[in-house]
């Protein structure tokens, strides 16, 4: 009875790699097919995987380009291309979480010294933590080591601890 375990195991273990083979080449093709995605239940709506333009609900990515608007958690791997009009509003996560207009919470995690990162080109709404932050207005606090909001008069453009728009 044993050897027949072994056997039950050993397929399960192969039926996770195929499945984590078949998600890994699913990101790998994201860019490559110009920003489709696989959206659950519903175009638009619930759970997607890839490059969705207009999405509510969670929202895994390799790549975030030439996003519209983004309502819920996103989840991002690697540094965003073309978005500075894009609306985030919920949690932002990933190498640089970047858009035109944020709103609530991004967590970064960027560069060669491995620092945490978060670059919001446009309005950040809401909580941005990170060791460095960069923000071009802040409707809300920016929480690090150093916080810059490009709006800000030159003297309160740079602050450590927090910063936000004065």
């Amino acid at each position: 009875m044993l050897p027949a375990l072994n056997q039950k195991s050993n397929n399960i273990k192969q039926g996770y790699f195929i499945l984590l083979y078949i998600i890994i080449f699913m990101f790998a093709q994201v860019d490559f097919l110009f920003g489709q995605s696989l959206d659950i239940p519903v175009k638009g709506y619930g759970i997607s995987f890839g490059n969705s333009k207009k999405f509510a609900g969670l929202r895994i990515n390799f790549r975030d380009r030439r996003v519209d608007r983004i309502d819920g958690i996103n989840v991002t791997l690697w540094k965003a291309d073309e978005n500075e009009d894009a609306i985030m509003r919920g949690i932002s996560v990933g190498i640089m979480p970047e858009a035109g207009d944020m709103g609530y919470l991004q967590f970064g995690i960027a560069g060669v010294a491995a620092g945490a990162f978060t670059y919001i080109k446009g309005l950040l709404r809401g909580v941005s933590l990170g060791i460095v932050n960069y923000a071009y207005e802040v409707n809300g606090i920016q929480i690090g080591l150093v916080n810059y909001v490009a709006d800000n008069p030159s003297r309160l453009k740079i602050l450590p601890l927090f910063n936000t728009s004065f």
